[in-house]
C-alpha cells in the first residue's frame, strides 16, 4: 500500500511538471506546422510553374515533330511534383540520374517510321509486312518482335481488331498485317496503329529495345453493278445495257480523300464461260456475245427458244492507280438475263364440199397465220400428219376403220387434194395439217372434206305382148345419172336374183311359185328379153334390174312384162244319118292370133272331152249317151285330124248328147267345139239303099 502511494505521488509530480511545460511545446508545434504549410505552398507554386511550362510546350508541340524517318536520341528532364527525388525511367528506357533536388533527367530513343499503305479490290483481303517499316534506317541486325494492333476505340493492344470498315489481324511474330474489308466497304480506311519492339545496339554497343509504332492504311477500290433484263420476240436478237450503265465507280472524294479512283476508260468487258471467240453458247437457248469495249451483250436466241433464259455473267476489268502509283486491276460482275416472248402462229380449220367421186382441193397456205411479222409461216414446212405423228405428203382418208379416199399434199404449192373412193359419200376423219413459222414453232389444224352423194335414179319399165311372144326392154333407158360427173356405167346393168340378191344375166320369171317364163339380159346391149311360157298369160313377178354409175353407186328398179292371152275359138258341127249308120263330123277351130295357129300333132293331138270328168281324155273312143244317160252308140276321134265318128246302136234314132272336141294352138291354149249327130229312122221297104258323101 505504501509503495502504491509513493508511485502515485511520483506520477502526479511528473504530470504537474509536464503541464507547466505545455505552453512552450504548443507554440513550437504551431511554428513547425506553419513551416510545413509554407513548404507545401512553395512546392505547389513550383509545380504550377512546371505545369504551365509543360502546357505551353504542348501547345507548341509542332516544334517537336520528328518529320524524318530514322532514330532519335532524346533526353528528358522530370521533376516530381512532391519534390521527392526519384530514379526516373521512361517507357523502359535507360535509368536517368538526379541533377538537382526534385529534378530527374533520362535519355531514350525514338524511332520514326513511314506510314504503311496498301490497296486492293472490294471484298478481297490485302496484306503487308510491317517489319521493314518498323525497323527502317536501323542499324544492321535490328530486329522487331511482339507485333500488336492498337484498338482505336479502347487503346488496347491486340492481334485482331474489327472496325466498321473491316477486320485487321497481325502475326505477332512476322508482323504481317491483313485487312479484310467489309463486303460493302470502299475507300481509304481509317489508319490503324501497329506496334512492335525494335531491338538494336546503341553507340556503346549495348542492346536497346525500343517500342516502335506505325500506321497502316489500306485503300479499297470497287465498282457498283446493275443486273439487267430485256424482253424480245422469239427468234429476234436482244441487246443489254452498256457497260458504262452497268458498272459505276464506288470510290468518291468523300470515301477516298486521297483522290485516287478506278479509271473506267480502261474498262474491258467479257463473259464468264466464254469460248475462244468470246461467246457463251447455251444449249437449247442461244448464244451470248459481248463488245469488249462498250460492254453491250447481244443475245441471239435459237429460233425455237422461248421463255426466260438462264442468263450470262458480265465481267468488267478496269485499272486503278493508288496514291503510291501502284496500278491494280479492279473487277466486278453482274448478270444479264433476257426473256423471249413466244411468237405463236395460229391456224384455222378448213372444210370443203364436193360431189361424189370428184377430187376436192384446199390451199393449205391459207390455213396458217403468222404470230408476228418477224416470224412468217414457212410454207415449205406444211405437211400432213399421220396417226403416228409422222409428217407426210400422202395419207389414207379413213372412216370407221376403212379407207375411203386419199389425202395428198403438193409440197410445191401447199395444196391438199382429197380424192374420195368412188363409192364414198359423207365426211371422212379430218386430215391433220401442220406447219412451222420461221422460228420452227409448229401449229396444227385440220382439213375436213365432205362428199355429197351423186345419186343415180331409175324408172320402172313395163311392156306388154301377146301370149307366147318374147318382149324386150332396153334397160339403159331405165337408169339416169345423178350428175354429169358420174354417168351410168351400162356394163354394170344386171338382173337381181330375188333369192340370193346375186347379179345375173338370166332369171326365171315366176308367178304364184311357178315359173312362167325367163328373163334374159344381154350385157353387151343392156336389152332385157322376157320369154313367157307358151301357155302363160298375165303378169309375172317383176324382174329386179340394177346398174351403177361411174362412182359405183347402185340403183335398182323393176321390169314388168304383161302377157295378153291369145285364145283360139271353136265352131260346133252337126251331121245327120240313117238309123244304124255311122256318121262323121269335124268341128271347126280358128286361131286367136296368127302367132298361135291351131296345132294338131302327135305331141298335141285332138281329144274328146270325157263327159263324166269334163276333161279331155287320151282315149280315142267314148260312149255316146242320150239325155237319160243310156248308151246309144259311141264316138271315135281321129287324134291327128280331129274328125269324130258317131256309130249309133242299131235301134237308136234321134240325137244323142253331143261329143265335145278339144284342140290347142301353138301356145297350147285349148279351144273346144261340139259335134252333134242326128239318127233318122229307117223303115224297111224290102230294098236296100246305100249312100255315100263327104265327111261333114
Amino acid at each position: 500500500m505504501a509503495d502504491a502511494r509513493a508511485r502515485l505521488a511520483k506520477e502526479t509530480e511528473e504530470l504537474r511538471r509536464q503541464e507547466a511545460a505545455l505552453p512552450g511545446i504548443t507554440a513550437k508545434v504551431a511554428t513547425t506546422r506553419q513551416e510545413a504549410l509554407d513548404a507545401e505552398a512553395a512546392v505547389e507554386t513550383a509545380r504550377t510553374t512546371l505545369k504551365t511550362a509543360a502546357e505551353a510546350n504542348l501547345a507548341n508541340a509542332k516544334q517537336y515533330v520528328l518529320s524524318q524517318v530514322g532514330r532519335y536520341k532524346v533526353t528528358v528532364r522530370d521533376v516530381d511534383s512532391n519534390g521527392v527525388v526519384t530514379t526516373p525511367t521512361v517507357g523502359g528506357t535507360d535509368s536517368g540520374e538526379v541533377t538537382e533536388d526534385a529534378v530527374a533527367e533520362t535519355t531514350y530513343y525514338i524511332v520514326v517510321t513511314e506510314p504503311k499503305k496498301t490497296s486492293g479490290v472490294k471484298g478481297e483481303a490485302q496484306s503487308t509486312s510491317m517489319e521493314e517499316a518498323l525497323k527502317a534506317n536501323q542499324p544492321a541486325g535490328a530486329t522487331v518482335s511482339d507485333y500488336k494492333l492498337v484498338d482505336p476505340t479502347t487503346g488496347e493492344k491486340k492481334s485482331s481488331v474489327t472496325t466498321n470498315e473491316g477486320t485487321y489481324t497481325v502475326n505477332p511474330t512476322t508482323g504481317e498485317v491483313t485487312f479484310t474489308p467489309n463486303a460493302d466497304f470502299v475507300g481509304n480506311a481509317t489508319p490503324i496503329t501497329v506496334e512492335g519492339n525494335v531491338t538494336f545496339n546503341d553507340e556503346s554497343g549495348n542492346p536497346v529495345k525500343v517500342p516502335v509504332s506505325n500506321t497502316y492504311t489500306p485503300t479499297v477500290y470497287g465498282l457498283d453493278n446493275v443486273d439487267d433484263t430485256t424482253t424480245g420476240k422469239q427468234g429476234q436478237p436482244q441487246k443489254s445495257i452498256t457497260g458504262a450503265n452497268r458498272f459505276d465507280k464506288l470510290n468518291t472524294t468523300e470515301n477516298t480523300p486521297d483522290g485516287t479512283n478506278v479509271d473506267m476508260t480502261t474498262a474491258k468487258y467479257s463473259l464468264t464461260g466464254a469460248n475462244e471467240e468470246g461467246k457463251v453458247v447455251v444449249p437449247n437457248e442461244g448464244t451470248y456475245s459481248i463488245d469488249p469495249t462498250t460492254g453491250i451483250v447481244t443475245f441471239e436466241p435459237l429460233p425455237t427458244f422461248k421463255g426466260k433464259a438462264q442468263g450470262v455473267t458480265v465481267n468488267v476489268t478496269a485499272k486503278a492507280t493508288d496514291a503510291s502509283g501502284k496500278e491494280l486491276e479492279v473487277t466486278e460482275k453482274a448478270t444479264y438475263t433476257p426473256e423471249v416472248e413466244a411468237v405463236v402462229p395460229t391456224a384455222t380449220p378448213k372444210e370443203t364440199s364436193g360431189k361424189q367421186g370428184q377430187p376436192q382441193t384446199q390451199d393449205a397456205t391459207t390455213m396458217f397465220e403468222k404470230g408476228d411479222d418477224t416470224a412468217p409461216i414457212d410454207n415449205t414446212t406444211i405437211k400432213l400428219v399421220d396417226p403416228s405423228g409422222a409428217e407426210v405428203t400422202s395419207l389414207p382418208a379413213m372412216k370407221d376403220g376403212k379407207q375411203v379416199g386419199t389425202y395428198t399434199l403438193d409440197p410445191a404449192t401447199g395444196a391438199i387434194t382429197f380424192q374420195p373412193n368412188p363409192d364414198f359419200t359423207g365426211t371422212p376423219e379430218p386430215a391433220k395439217v401442220t406447219a412451222a413459222d420461221k422460228n420452227g414453232t409448229k401449229v396444227t389444224t385440220t382439213y375436213t372434206p365432205t362428199v355429197t352423194p351423186v345419186v343415180p335414179t331409175a324408172t320402172p319399165a313395163k311392156t306388154s305382148g301377146k301370149q307366147g311372144q318374147p318382149q324386150k326392154e332396153d334397160a339403159k333407158k331405165m337408169f339416169h345419172k345423178g350428175d354429169e360427173t358420174a354417168p351410168i356405167d351400162n356394163t354394170t346393168i344386171r338382173l337381181v336374183d330375188p333369192t340370193t340378191n346375186a347379179e345375173v344375166t338370166s332369171l326365171p320369171a315366176m308367178k304364184d311359185g311357178q315359173q312362167v317364163g325367163t328373163y334374159t339380159l344381154d350385157p353387151a346391149t343392156g336389152v332385157i328379153t322376157f320369154q313367157p311360157n307358151p301357155d302363160f298369160d298375165g303378169t309375172p313377178e317383176p324382174a329386179k334390174v340394177t346398174a351403177a354409175d361411174k362412182n359405183g353407186t347402185k340403183v335398182t328398179t323393176t321390169y314388168t312384162p304383161t302377157v295378153t292371152p291369145v285364145e283360139p275359138t271353136g265352131t260346133p258341127v252337126t251331121s245327120e244319118g240313117k238309123q244304124g249308120q255311122p256318121q262323121t263330123g269335124k268341128p271347126t277351130f280358128t286361131e286367136g292370133d296368127p302367132t298361135a295357129p291351131i296345132t294338131i300333132t302327135e305331141e298335141q293331138p285332138a281329144k274328146l272331152v270325157d263327159p263324166a270328168t269334163g276333161k279331155p281324155t287320151d282315149a280315142t273312143e267314148i260312149p255316146a249317151k242320150d239325155e237319160k244317160g243310156n248308151t246309144v252308140g259311141k264316138y271315135t276321134i281321129d287324134p291327128l285330124t280331129g274328125v269324130v265318128t258317131f256309130t249309133p246302136n242299131k235301134d237308136f234314132v234321134g240325137t244323142p248328147v253331143p261329143a265335145k272336141v278339144e284342140v290347142k294352138d301353138k301356145n297350147g291354149t285349148p279351144a273346144t267345139a261340139t259335134y252333134t249327130p242326128t239318127v233318122t229312122p229307117v223303115k224297111p221297104t224290102g230294098e236296100d239303099v246305100t249312100s255315100s258323101g263327104k265327111q261333114g
